[in-house]
This record gives C-alpha cells, structure tokens and sequence, in this order.
C-alpha cells in the first residue's frame, strides 16, 4: 500500500541517502558523483522551509518530492524514486500526489530544473522544455528547463 507522509527533518540523511542512490541509477560515474554530492544532499533547513512529502511502500520510504518558492516562482526541486521503484509506475503516482499537494498550497505553475535523463518522464507527465540552464556542478552540462501548468 502506497501512503505519503510530510518529510520530518530527522529524515534528512536518508533523503540524501535516496537522491545519490536514484541519481547514481543513471550510470554516472564516481567522480561525475563526487562533484554533485553537495548538491544531491537534503538539508534539513530545506524539509523546515519547504513542502516535502516521501512516498512509502508499506514501511518503507520509496520516494521523495520537494516543492520550494523563491518568491516569485514555484520550483520542484527535488522528485526521487529508489532505483528499484523506478519504471513501475510510482513515479506518476507520485506526481499525481505532488499536483495535488501543489494546487492545494495555490501553486499554479510549477517550473523543473531538470536531470536530463529524467526529462522524457516529465514529458509524459504533462511538463514542457520552455529551455535550458548550464549545470553549476559541471561544466559543459545542460539541465533541461521545464514548466507545468496546474
């Protein structure tokens, strides 16, 4: 049974533990992996600040999802599956209860600073590449820019 729970901050070291796991599934290197640690890592400044959800599988945290405003536009920056979740289905069902979440705090327009590999998924779900940002972490990289309208 699927059930989503507000983030706790003592969640924090194993939020960051999935996101290095799920980007890890997309066959990055050690060091590519190295360079993104700081930024793959779940503060707990960010779970207190931001609307932050896991997805469980019985007892067990499958996922995760992050919505956070800077003042003028609403981002999702975090939406992580364990690797082993991945292509099953979780992960729509996952954005389906992140919309929800999304339009019940009034968020109209939701913009994705996307991992590349995760761009077609985002595609599917209804999100539209509006451009593209180079990676902080990495140069040379391009994170595909995206939108979806609630």
């Amino acid at each position: 049974m699927i059930t989503f729970k507000k983030a706790k901050v003592d969640q924090a070291a194993v939020l960051s533990s999935l996101t290095i796991r799920s980007k890890k599934s997309w066959r990055y290197d050690d060091l590519f992996m190295e360079k993104m640690k700081e930024y793959l890592e779940v503060p707990e400044s960010m779970i207190e600040r931001d609307i932050v959800y896991t997805m469980n599988r019985g007892d067990e945290l499958i996922g995760f999802f992050s919505l956070t405003n800077d003042g003028k536009n609403d981002y999702l920056e975090d939406f992580f599956l364990d690797p082993k979740y991945i292509g099953k289905g979780y992960g729509r069902k996952m954005w389906q209860y992140m919309i929800e979440i999304a339009s019940n705090n009034m968020v109209m327009n939701i913009i994705i600073e996307s991992e590349p590999f995760a761009e077609g998924f985002f595609e599917k779900m209804g999100a539209v590449k509006i451009g593209e940002k180079v990676s902080q972490a990495i140069d040379n990289r391009k994170l595909p820019i995206m939108s979806y309208f609630i």
